[in-house]
């Protein structure tokens, strides 16, 4: 009679057990991951960039799982010629739903919020709306960050971490800083204007900003440099990595680079080679922002 008795209630214990499983989905642990993107880069010397910023964020969130994603397919396929695998952001995400995680935050290393922002912001929407085999989401939180310039207070953020960069540079007297940026026709590509405008602002007119792909353009700086007469220039990349567009439009020695035309017009020309990311004032700032998405867990 006892071991009817125990067959019965250990019969009803697992047909309850069934019906709660089945009704939550089998309910599943927090599991919790940020994941950087960039857009990459395939030389070896400006990833140093992207490491600094990985690093940093490692530290920063000692108990959680960072990875990393390039963005750029060309630059992927560049990189696994050289035998290096760089996930992309959906293969990246993917991974983490198949092995469970559940809480994630997106944090792209991103100056603007341009076309590759759009891509990546279109990843995380489509897995926002995936389902599992239970029908739940494949993720239960998926946020994305903002990029370095966004908000009004973010330029202020970017112009403070370019004093404490360039202090040197910019107390010489009769020496011009000048920033590439990447540029772009997206519609975040203003972003580049109005820090132009807040440079200047702040610095006067010994700090220029200039785009490879958009406006203020090469020619809008060299315009203001023969205005300021200007003797010595200083230029910099306003990119995450020192990568193609740093070694070759900005520093290259082709006559279409910026350092070879200033020179060709009369100026004094030196260059600073590192990407913000190699800068912990700018890499700190990135992981500012990876935090806002963190908390949100």
């Amino acid at each position: 009679m006892f071991r009817r008795s125990l067959v019965i209630v250990l019969s009803i214990v697992l047909v309850l057990c069934l019906l709660v499983g089945v009704s939550s989905g089998m309910s599943r642990e927090d599991k919790k991951a940020l994941l950087l993107v960039a857009f990459g880069t395939s030389y070896e010397d400006a990833s140093s960039a992207i490491k600094n910023v990985f690093e940093l964020a490692r530290k920063e969130f000692p108990g959680l799982e960072v990875r990393l994603a390039y963005a750029s397919s060309m630059v992927r396929k560049a990189l696994e010629k050289k035998g290096q695998k760089i996930d992309s952001p959906v293969t990246a995400l993917a991974k983490l739903a198949d092995e469970g995680f559940n809480k994630v935050a997106v944090q792209p290393l991103f100056v603007i919020p341009g076309i590759t922002y759009d891509y990546v912001a279109s990843v995380c929407q489509a897995f926002s709306a995936m389902k599992d085999i239970y029908g739940r989401p494949v993720f239960e939180e998926l946020y994305l960050g903002r990029p370095l310039l966004e908000h009004p207070s973010d330029y202020e953020e970017v112009v403070q971490a370019l004093r404490e960069i360039f202090a040197p540079t910019l107390s010489k007297e009769g020496t011009a800083l000048v920033l590439m940026g990447h540029g772009s026709e997206h519609s975040g590509g203003a972003a580049y204007s109005m820090l132009y405008l807040m440079l200047q602002k702040e610095f006067g007119e010994n700090v220029f900003l200039g785009t490879v792909e958009g406006f203020p353009s090469f020619e809008d700086v060299v315009t203001e440099l023969e205005a300021q007469k200007v003797k010595k220039v200083v230029l910099a990349p306003f990119m995450l990595v020192a990568g193609d567009h740093a070694l070759n439009d900005l520093a290259g020695e082709h006559s279409d680079s910026w350092k070879v035309q200033l020179k060709q017009r009369g100026f004094l020309v030196s260059t600073v080679l590192k990407g913000l990311g190699e800068y912990d004032a700018f890499a700190r700032i990135f992981v500012e922002r990876a935090k806002e998405v963190v908390e949100k867990l």
